[in-house]
């Protein structure tokens, strides 16, 4: 079965959304022209990012579309966007670690639509809400299963206690090291509701990712968390921004120095020269 099972690229379903976008895309300039033209409209981001959530892109579609013509600025549907990119990031299942990207494709792309519709608003921007509304759906299968969320008031196992803030973010460094994943998102949750300084928990992220071979998906998912948490004033939103950078960072493969620690001493307790080495440049 699973050496069996299709997934979407493998099959046509990616077709299903063809009938339901092509009318949409026929009338965008009529869209952007109706947006532009009402008077503007705020959007609740939390509840939009619920049904950006759904199962079925159809209804989707069609409250963009409706939001679009009430005056909602594109750059509000974004950051919704963004945010259920940060939710499926959060709720993602290490048993799926093989589909890392996929989930930083959603994340990032709601991002840089944001920040295009930045700089360079237009009526064929508009298409990529449409089309991100439909990526999103689609890869509701990453959160299958979904994985947990640290609760309010979730501590570590064994109530680990910390002096100070630089404590928790030595460890936070430690469980990284050791892609102690869960323990690191319990950790800054900890970090979060205790109100410290959200700037060295960024710089300890950033750290974790450059003393790793940083690759382009890591520098997307911390820019777009670090942009989002800014830009809400809600608590859980900027939360789930925090752990969705958290995960991917902490997730990612272990340090190269750890393995070569490990690989040296395995050889030398074979007798083996560490100088004779096959993988040199």
């Amino acid at each position: 079965d699973l050496v069996s099972r299709p997934r979407h690229e493998e099959t046509s379903r990616w077709q299903d959304a063809v009938p339901v976008l092509a009318p949409v895309l026929d009338r965008i300039e009529e869209i952007w022209d109706a947006n532009q033209a009402a008077p503007e409209e705020t959007l609740d981001v939390s509840a939009f990012t619920k049904i950006m959530l759904g199962d079925d892109f159809e209804p989707i579609v069609e409250q963009i579309e409706q939001k679009l013509r009430a005056g909602v600025s594109p750059l509000a549907l974004c950051r919704a966007m963004t945010y259920a990119g940060a939710v499926r990031t959060v709720r993602f299942h290490l048993k799926n670690e093989g589909d890392w990207h996929d989930v930083a494709n959603i994340y990032s792309y709601a991002h840089g639509l944001y920040r295009a519709f930045q700089r360079a608003p237009s009526a064929q921007l508009l298409r990529g809400l449409f089309h991100g509304a439909v990526f999103t759906t689609y890869m509701r299968w990453l959160n299958m299963p979904s994985a947990r969320v640290p609760r309010e008031g979730q501590r570590l196992l064994g109530e680990e206690s910390f002096d100070s803030p630089k404590q928790m973010l030595d460890r936070l460094q430690e469980f990284a090291d050791f892609q102690k994943v869960a323990e690191a998102e319990i950790l800054v949750n900890q970090y979060l509701e205790e109100g410290h300084d959200i700037a060295p928990l960024r710089h300890t992220l950033a750290h974790i990712m450059l003393r790793e071979d940083a690759e382009l998906h890591m520098f997307q998912i911390l820019e777009a968390a670090f942009r989002h948490y800014e830009l809400s004033s809600d608590p859980e939103e900027k939360r789930i921004h925090m752990l969705a950078a958290t995960r991917y960072i902490t997730a990612q493969k272990v340090m190269k120095n750890i393995l070569w620690s490990t690989e040296n001493a395995e050889r030398l307790q074979r007798g083996e020269l560490l100088s004779d080495r096959d993988d040199d440049d």
